[in-house]
């Protein structure tokens, strides 16, 4: 076989198996299909030339030469015809004058004017003898090569992307398979030049070949790859084969033959050891020095690998992702969706899309889902395009503005979909930057499988704090009852819920059952708790009781009478404090429990803190109901005292206005104004106004007392000097000390003023002087005043030397109408409630007072007043 039929030959061979194994791929798409017609004109071309170029009878070859052209003839308008498929063209009327001609030119290859005849040129082969009409062959691949060219620079300068590349590689395939094919015409034309078209066959095959990959791999042909080993391996060899040649020639040149043998043979070994240590060097330098992008994506992996595991927040690893994929493609839009852990796929971030455009939400059972997980694969928009019954999933992702759709899958199990717009500079992803987004995909999968669950597990621990927290803090047994039911309806299927507590006497206290509406539980429903023998089971064993599935076997009568109402599994989990069974908090659900001891593990720790809850809930039952009855007697008691004072007031008000009259018609009588009364009836007149002099300051005491206690009182403020007020109430009150032979002294040590109510520290002193008078003859009063500036305040303290107080008689000084239980103090004239009305009076003005004092050595009062009474002017309330 010559050179010429050989490599029609391996054509032929090579050109029909692709053709069939295209047809058997997708024989349902329409680029497939046009791909096998289009193939098999080549093939029948290359047949048909194998058969007559070795052939050795001229008639024989003239048959198969017809049969060739009858093939060739149709190249051209069937290639047309595949490039408009291959861009989805739809008008098929710019083809039909190119079949038009091939039609022509069939008919014309059964005559004279298309083909001649036969004859030998090259190799002892056949080759054809051209007719007028066998030129209009090379006319018609012209015209139709020209046209497929400009439909494919049009879309070409329209698309960017995956498209944008097929494009290149298939006017570039073209151009160098019709370079090589249109080689073939040479021979027939007597213009061959060194068996030039006997080489430049194989170029057709390589042709075909690449767009089929280009077809069913929808993915370039990477030659990146193939250039970067190969240069690896150049460069290496290079490096180590000439020395290996200069070194074998100088051992040839000074060694003998055998000597120089052998040292040749222990170079190659050492070659080969330096060839497998170079080897990773010199790829290491054509990686940054040559291919750097492949370089700069390799780093990026090794980066966003070796920094994932840091990431524990998913806001964190959702920022460092977006990062590293923006900082190495540079992609106009990604939208990350991940799981819900229902299955559903929900939008988690999105950059270069406009706020709302973007759905929030891929059902699981979408289209795209399912093919994700069957597939495991990234997903192009081009691939998508080309099958008919993946447009409705194409449109969903140029919705999206992306060209890649890349699953993030854990364990087999899809956690997540990213798609990615296209490139900002137009250009397509290649295939190192397809396999960086792979190997990122699948560390990014489990990053974010590891940042879900660690939010599971906060959560999970957040809501287990907050309940814990809560049940620790309040008492309210119905709030916590609803919150805990709320959280374990969250994360277990039980739907309904109930605590027992169990009294003292054997009496079960059921709080209702609560649950979702439609309960079909009787809210008075109380088994199990009422079932002595499971209640025994509990406190014996302390371990929760679970029923899985009431449907299943071994289950007793009373658990089937429950499983009636619409229970298929229930959990009662013992309330134990300090080893006693207080209670049990029950849980049922509608379905049977697929895994019980992650509900087990959920719901056991809280019984830990929901047992003491209740212990201490049940004293604080009793404890309420206490300080209930107390805030009643307190009422009881706040209306008693408002009545009291309402007495008072009423009684002192009619007493005052007749002992008023009593005390004026007394005056006037003293006076002389009725006329002269003897000498022996002044003293009893006298002792009756006295008398009566007494009974009104006991009335205005009453008077003061009631407003105090009904709050009724407004203070004045006003700036007092201290030192000028005291001395001024020592002049007033002097007579009354020089009567009993008593001296007043006055130690004033406070420089500065006092914003008070004069009224009321006027009484104050008052009452207290007068008290010191009363119990005090021969002796001394003692009035002194310290700054405390510490408390920003004034300590005064009124001391005598008289009879002082009994230590029994010390604590009910300040009590209203107390008179003391000494025989001095039961005599003295007095009401009893000048100290209470100083006491309450102190109060009013924010202050303290105390008493000390001993018997026989006197009594000191210590007040305590603030420099200024807090708020300013305010009515006591």
């Amino acid at each position: 076989m010559n050179a010429y039929a050989l490599s029609s030959f391996i054509t032929f061979i090579s050109v029909f198996f692709i053709g069939i194994g295209v047809f058997l791929h997708r024989p349902e798409e329409r680029v497939n299909r046009q791909f096998v017609l289009f193939s098999t004109g080549i093939a029948v071309w290359a047949g048909g030339r194998v058969l007559y170029l070795t052939t050795p009878d001229e008639e024989t070859a003239l048959f198969w030469a017809r049969v060739t052209i009858a093939g060739t003839v149709f190249i051209p308008s069937l290639f047309l015809h595949f490039v408009s498929a291959f861009l989805k063209i739809r008008n098929r009327w710019p083809i039909l004058p190119s079949y038009a001609a091939s039609l022509f030119l069939f008919v014309a290859n059964l005559t004279p004017w298309m083909v001649q005849g036969v004859s030998i040129k090259h190799q002892s082969a056949y080759f054809v003898n051209p007719g007028p009409l066998y030129p209009l062959l090379l006319v018609l691949f012209s015209a139709d090569l020209l046209a497929a060219f400009y439909l494919l620079q049009r879309r070409y300068r329209q698309t960017s992307g995956l498209e944008k590349n097929h494009i290149r590689l298939l006017f570039w395939s073209t151009l160098i398979g019709f370079a090589g094919g249109t080689t073939n015409f040479l021979p027939d034309f007597n213009m061959e030049i060194d068996s030039l078209s006997a080489y430049a066959t194989y170029l057709i095959p390589l042709y075909v070949a690449t767009l089929t990959y280009a077809i069913i791999r929808y993915r370039f042909l990477d030659i990146e790859i193939v250039i970067q080993k190969g240069v690896v391996y150049f460069l290496t060899l290079l490096i180590t084969a000439i020395p290996f040649f200069l070194l074998t020639e100088f051992f040839q040149q000074v060694l003998p033959l055998h000597a120089a043998n052998i040292a040749s043979f222990l170079l190659f070994a050492v070659i080969l050891l330096v060839f497998a240590n170079i080897k990773p060097l010199t790829q290491q330098w054509v990686e940054r020095s040559i291919f750097r992008e492949r370089s700069r994506h390799y780093q990026s992996i090794h980066e966003f690998s070796r920094s994932v595991v840091q990431f524990l927040h998913l806001e964190d690893l959702t920022e460092k992702f977006f990062t590293t994929l923006v900082k190495t493609l540079h992609p106009t839009s990604i939208s990350l969706f991940l799981s819900d852990g229902k299955e559903n796929y929900r939008l988690h971030r999105t950059t270069g899309h406009e706020e709302g455009s973007v759905d929030v939400l891929i059902l699981r059972e979408h289209p795209l889902v399912k093919r994700l997980e069957q597939q495991n694969r990234i997903l192009s928009l081009e691939e998508l395009e080309w099958e008919e019954a993946a447009l409705p999933l194409a449109q969903q992702m140029r919705d999206l503005r992306s060209i890649l759709c890349i699953p993030l899958s854990f364990e087999t199990r899809l956690i997540g979909i990213c798609y990615l717009g296209q490139k900002e500079n137009g250009q397509a992803y290649s295939q190192s930057e397809l396999f960086m987004l792979q190997t990122l995909a699948a560390n990014a999968s489990v990053a974010f499988k590891n940042a879900q669950l660690f939010m599971e597990v906060s959560r999970y621990a957040e809501q287990f704090g907050a309940i814990s927290q809560a049940i620790n803090l309040s008492p309210d047994v119905d709030q916590i009852f609803d919150l805990l039911l709320r959280e374990i309806q969250k994360y277990t299927p039980f739907d309904w819920a109930s605590i027992a507590i169990y009294k003292e006497e054997g009496e079960v206290h059921f709080y209702r059952v609560k649950g979702r509406e439609g309960n079909p539980l009787p809210e008075n429903y109380t088994w199990p708790l009422t079932d002595l023998n499971l209640l025994s089971r509990l406190t014996l064993k302390q371990e929760p009781l679970l029923q899985a599935d009431l449907f299943g076997e071994d289950v007793t009568e009373s658990e089937r009478k429950l499983a009636r109402t619409g229970v298929r599994s229930y959990l009662i989990l013992p309330l134990l404090v300090r080893g006693k069974l207080i209670g049990t908090l029950n849980l049922w659900s509608a379905k049977a429990l697929e895994r019980p001891a992650q509900a087990l593990e959920f719901v056991v720790p809280l019984t830990y803190h929901l047992a003491p809850f209740l212990e201490v809930a049940r004293l604080f039952e009793g404890m309420k109901r206490a300080n209930e009855a107390l805030r009643m007697k307190s009422i009881e008691l706040e209306e008693s005292q408002r009545r009291q004072t309402r007495f008072y007031s009423f009684i002192t008000h009619e007493l005052r206005t007749p002992l008023n009259s009593i005390i004026g018609y007394l005056s006037l009588i003293l006076n002389g104004t009725y006329g002269p009364i003897e000498s022996k009836q002044v003293f009893p007149m006298s002792r009756i106004k006295e008398n009566a002099n007494l009974l009104g300051q006991l009335i205005n005491d009453l008077l003061d007392l009631a407003r105090i206690e009904s709050k009724e009182i407004s203070l004045h403020l006003e700036e007092i000097e201290l030192e000028q007020f005291v001395t001024k109430m020592a002049i007033n009150l002097e007579p009354l000390f020089l009567e009993k032979g008593t001296e007043l002294q006055v130690e004033i040590d406070y420089p500065g003023m006092l914003y008070c109510d004069s009224t009321r520290l006027r009484q104050i002193f008052q009452n207290l002087l007068s008290n010191a008078a009363k119990f005090t003859e021969n002796g001394f009063v003692r009035i002194s005043a310290t700054e405390i500036p510490e408390r920003n305040g004034v300590l005064i303290q009124i001391s005598d030397s008289g009879i002082g107080i009994s230590e029994d008689d010390l604590p009910h000084i300040f009590d209203p109408f107390w008179q003391g239980t000494s025989e001095s103090q039961r005599t003295s004239k007095g009401s009893g409630l000048g100290l209470a009305i100083v006491k309450k009076s102190v109060e009013i003005l924010k202050g303290e007072i105390t008493v000390s004092s001993h018997p026989g050595q006197g009594t000191t009062f210590t007040l305590f007043l603030p420099r200024q009474y807090p708020g300013g002017q305010l009515k006591i309330a």
